[in-house]
């Protein structure tokens, strides 16, 4: 990392986000599905699930640079985080309104759910990442005049318990009946048990943990502990398939150490900043915006039916040239709007 004109740069984590935002690609488009099924299964429902959290991880980070404490920083990144996600969900709005053709239901049942979804789960699919980190970046900082970070990361954890029981260990509730019920009600109400605190907080909040105390340990160090990490949610995944008692694999309990350490390994990194890291940075929130609009794109012309490996370069590549066409022409007269985009 370098600090210039007062302001800190991380190459590595730029670099990562980059990485992290074609492992959502990934997720999406499955590239090893036409390869192998078990290799498939690795890289969808384990490693490529760490991009996600890692972004959560690094908003935390880099928002206490900017100190968490601060009413108008607060306020001014929930500003634009708003108008990010309210700008991806009017470009989105088009397909959405299509997709409603092909349901049963009434145009005002259809109005409902998306604006349940435009505020709880978010307008579209993957959007529900821009929700999430509203809600808790917004809830930390109030909790913040209260309770000190170790507390605020001991409710996250609870909340994440919460989730991860009614999301991957979903299996476990038969044994739970009251438990259970509780669950229904909340799926049926917001379809979804990654809203709001329940997901992000447990990653914004360790991101600001690492930063606020200064958390590092040594290379070798952080390495191995991500490895035994990263073996152990391999193994956590694969027992929950075994037993039978996995629900959507999301959110499982060893992605926590395993993303917390990955983190570290990459905060520590030593590059000299460039303005390839800037591009890398930027790309990747347009990446991670604008895959799911060319992945529906991609159906509709029946792109999904190449073979995965095509398919998912196809969808990356599209959604990199998307992002550099946009960074080239915000810099015109006539684009500057471009810039909201990201």
């Amino acid at each position: 990392m370098k600090n210039i004109n007062a302001k800190i740069y991380y190459p590595t984590i730029d670099i990562a986000k980059f990485i992290a935002a074609l492992f959502v690609v990934a997720i999406h488009t499955m590239p090893l599905d036409s390869v192998n099924a078990t290799a498939s299964f690795v890289l969808n429902h384990e490693i490529a699930r760490l991009a996600v959290p890692f972004f959560f991880v690094s908003s935390g980070f880099l928002l206490a640079d900017k100190d968490i404490t601060d009413k108008e920083v607060v306020f001014n990144y929930l500003k634009r985080l708003i108008i990010l996600y309210s700008i991806w969900s009017i470009l989105y709005l088009p397909i959405i309104i299509i997709d409603w053709q092909s349901n049963q239901l009434t145009i005002f049942q259809d109005i409902g759910l998306y604006l349940r979804d435009y505020f709880a789960g978010g307008s579209y699919g993957h959007f529900w990442y821009f929700t999430s980190l509203i809600y808790t970046v917004f809830t930390i900082y109030l909790l913040n005049k209260k309770y000190t970070l170790k507390i605020i990361l001991i409710i996250s954890f609870i909340l994440y318990i919460i989730c991860t029981l009614g999301n991957t260990y979903y299996g476990l509730l038969k044994y739970m009946p009251l438990v259970k019920k509780y669950y229904r009600i909340q799926y049926k109400l917001f379809n979804t048990f990654r809203i709001g605190l329940f997901f992000g907080m447990m990653f914004v909040t360790i991101g600001l943990y690492i930063k606020k105390y200064n958390i590092s340990y040594s290379l070798r160090k952080s390495m191995v502990a991500f490895i035994l990490s990263l073996c152990a949610l391999i193994i956590e995944v694969f027992m929950l398939k075994r037993l039978s008692i996995m629900g959507n694999l999301e959110m499982p309990f060893s992605m926590i150490p395993a993303t917390y350490f990955l983190f570290i390994i990459l905060k520590n990194g030593c590059l000299e900043n460039k303005r390839i890291y800037t591009f890398l940075r930027h790309s990747s929130i347009l990446i991670y915006t604008s895959h799911m609009l060319l992945v529906w794109l991609a159906k509709r012309f029946h792109f999904n039916s190449l073979h995965s490996c095509v398919y998912f370069l196809l969808i990356a590549a599209a959604s990199i040239l998307f992002s550099v066409c946009v960074l080239f022409l915000e810099n015109k007269k006539h684009f500057w709007w471009l810039k909201y985009l990201h």
